[in-house]
């Protein structure tokens, strides 16, 4: 049973790189960075642990670095259709 559980686990881990290998990093980086915030949200309202104010902090840090991820990749994309028309 314990082998049938690292061969699964193994089998998970792949498929998931494979499909985030495959995606924009916008969209990526989006998914990574929203599971430590439902962790903290799901702890909180279970009771399980209490999120702190640093906490708090750190999380809006790394969502606004995704969005600045996903901005640059977002303007990095509009970018040669922008040459191709003549842009400045």
């Amino acid at each position: 049973m314990l082998a049938a559980g690292l061969a699964l686990t193994a089998l998970n881990n792949v498929l998931w790189y494979k499909a985030i290998f495959n995606m924009d990093l916008s969209k990526a980086t989006a998914i990574v960075l929203s599971y430590p915030a439902l962790t903290m949200l799901l702890s909180q309202l279970f009771g399980i642990a209490r999120v702190r104010p640093c906490q708090l902090a750190g999380m809006a840090l790394a969502m606004a670095g995704a969005c600045w991820v996903t901005l640059l990749v977002k303007r990095q994309n509009a970018a040669p259709a922008g040459e191709a028309g003549g842009g400045t």
